[in-house]
């Protein structure tokens, strides 16, 4: 999904993995959210990204945040 905003682009996905290999149960949750805005026609500054990162294998689970900011070149 994507939403734009007055001077940038806005994203926000998310996804979900599951495997039915009951020897490897695995499942994997992600969300990222990110704010974009462009300073030419193929750069853009990336204001900042969120993403939450749940894994859960064999019982265990993790929790994994990042935050991150940087350019952008679109090819």
């Amino acid at each position: 999904m994507s939403s734009v905003f007055e001077n940038g682009q806005g994203h926000f996905a998310v996804s979900a993995i599951t495997s039915a290999d009951h020897r490897n149960l695995f499942l994997h949750f992600l969300v990222s959210v990110c704010f974009d805005v462009k300073v030419a026609p193929f750069v853009s500054v990336r204001l900042i990204q969120v993403d939450y990162l749940r894994t859960q294998l064999h019982g265990a689970t993790q929790n994994q945040p990042r935050v991150s900011a940087g350019i952008v070149l679109h090819f």
